[in-house]
């Protein structure tokens, strides 16, 4: 006689009516998918943190000079605009202090002197190796806060946090009494069998540290480049300033 009931005795069951053998191909089968699971998900983490690694090289890219190595223009805002960022707190402002002490920055620009004539005669290539230089020299001369860039062809950017236009001039040489200008001298550029000697010019503007931080930079670029026009008008080969005294032009 049959046994209407299920399941039948003698089976081996789980407490929910599935046969053993059955719930554990189901478990076998779970274990394959979660599996096959993790690994997708480790390939898509990895992939992940390749495109991160990826992205970031390419905002460094985004920000450096091909040609010369140090920052260009993106770089050299972004970098102003990082650096100096919280300078004055809500209770710095009120006391009109700087956060950091720092309460102004100078901006330079300058221009490699008569460089389309030095390219024209010698070539892109030997030109580049003299920006190279250039670029490699202003480096070197600046102090740890100091910003260097490449603004543009021939024209570099430099920003001086904490310094006024008077210590820079000051720092390059400006001497009133003797009459003698502010200059970055470069040495000799020796390529290949020849040495070259390169001069550049530049103009200053120094603007304070304000919450309208935008549009006090941009009238210092304003500024420096005025100043930097004028130091070509001047004679080239010196470092000007649109606000501090100057030495008597050179004949």
């Amino acid at each position: 006689m049959k046994s209407d009931k299920w399941p039948p005795e003698d089976s081996e069951a789980k407490p929910d009516g599935v046969p053993a053998e059955t719930a554990e191909e189901l478990k076998k089968k779970t274990d394959e998918q979660r599996g096959k699971f993790e690994h997708i998900f480790g390939d898509l983490q990895v992939a992940g943190e390749r495109l991160v690694g990826e992205n970031q090289e390419l905002q460094g890219h985004a920000t450096i000079d091909a040609l010369t190595g140090i920052r260009n223009r993106r770089g050299f805002e972004e970098t102003l605009h990082t650096a100096t960022a919280g300078f004055f707190t809500p209770e710095a402002e009120r006391r009109g202090e700087s956060e950091k002490g720092i309460e102004h920055i100078t901006i330079g620009l300058f221009d490699v002197d008569h460089f389309k004539d030095f390219n024209d005669k010698y070539g892109h290539q030997v030109g580049d190796r003299v920006l190279q230089a250039v670029a490699q020299h202003l480096s070197s001369i600046g102090r740890g806060s100091d910003i260097v860039a490449r603004w543009g062809g021939e024209e570099f950017a430099f920003a001086w946090p904490g310094a006024n236009e008077k210590a820079v001039l000051q720092k390059f040489g400006m001497d009133l009494k003797r009459g003698q200008n502010a200059r970055i001298e470069i040495p000799k550029i020796k390529i290949d069998d020849q040495e070259f000697e390169i001069t550049i010019s530049g103009g200053l503007s120094t603007f304070p540290h304000k919450p309208d931080f935008e549009g006090a930079v941009e009238a210092a670029y304003g500024d420096a480049d005025k100043a930097l026009y004028a130091a070509k008008k001047a004679g080239r080969n010196r470092i000007m300033s649109l606000t501090e005294e100057m030495p008597t032009p050179e004949e």
